[in-house]
């Protein structure tokens, strides 16, 4: 009887212990688990640091792993010290960011003009990124456009 006590006791213990993310997610933190089109099986975070700037970045990390690895990605990760600049008014948002490539020697090679549309229902985000480029010679060199289903990131509660 002791014995089958004791491991009731040890099973109720053990099912108390959860599987839950032991970080708390930051207000601000939209995701998207793909992009449309789907080309490289990246997952895509959009980090809103303020009503007028954000950062974004694209990983093919686990959400643990990014949340593990938050100083990083809101820190050191590629880009990030480049926000995007962007409006919101009521449920869409705009945004842009121009990222200027020079070489080594400090010579200009290209320019990249990142233009972010979306619109907000409730917790989710419909974001679309259309990149164009432009060489120092003044030639187009191509552009693309990506779509993002993003939902906002919440701690999820204790079980």
């Amino acid at each position: 009887m002791r014995a089958r006590l004791l491991g009731l006791l040890i099973g109720v213990l053990l099912a108390g212990c959860t599987t839950a993310p032991r970080y708390q997610v930051p207000d601000g933190l939209w995701y998207a688990e793909k992009e449309d089109p789907t080309r490289y099986g990246y997952q895509v975070y959009v980090y809103f640091k303020d009503d007028k700037q954000f950062i974004w970045w694209r990983t093919k990390e686990t959400r643990d792993v990014v949340m593990q690895r938050w100083a990083y990605y809101t820190h050191d990760h590629p880009g990030v010290d480049h926000p995007t600049a962007f409006t919101r008014e009521g449920d869409s948002i705009k945004g842009e960011r121009i990222i200027v490539n020079k070489n080594d020697k400090g010579v200009l090679q290209a320019t990249t003009t990142q233009t972010f549309t979306g619109h907000f229902q409730g917790d989710t985000l419909e974001m679309a990124l259309t990149t164009s480029a432009v060489w120092a010679s003044g030639n187009d060199a191509g552009g693309d456009v990506v779509r993002w289903s993003m939902k906002r990131l919440k701690p999820q509660a204790a079980k």
